[in-house]
């Protein structure tokens, strides 16, 4: 047989068995931080501890959030598809001069 199938083979497998268990068992998580930036389809947060992640969203879920805004995410465990989206608004501390 061919090289390649027996590389395309399991790699297959491996996706469908992780995208088959993320539907399954329904195992979601949730993430808050800031977005930070927003290119084509994805998204870096930030979390307040400063570290920087990635996540890919569909295109309908993409245009209404803005930069700099509060988000918490809902996601798959295994392959990171994120289902819903909260945008917190930050609320601003005004100050007081007597």
């Amino acid at each position: 047989m061919n090289l390649a199938f027996f590389v395309c083979v399991p790699i297959l497998l491996f996706v469908i068995v992780m995208i088959s268990l993320d539907l399954i068992y329904q195992d979601k998580q949730s993430f808050s931080g800031t977005l930070t930036e927003k290119r084509y389809n994805k998204i870096l947060v930030t979390n307040p501890q400063g570290d920087k992640f990635v996540y890919r969203l569909p295109n309908e879920q993409f245009e209404h959030i803005d930069e700099g805004a509060q988000i918490e995410l809902l996601y798959y465990k295994r392959t990171k598809t994120v289902t819903h989206i909260k945008s917190n608004p930050i609320e601003m501390e005004e100050d007081y001069c007597i």
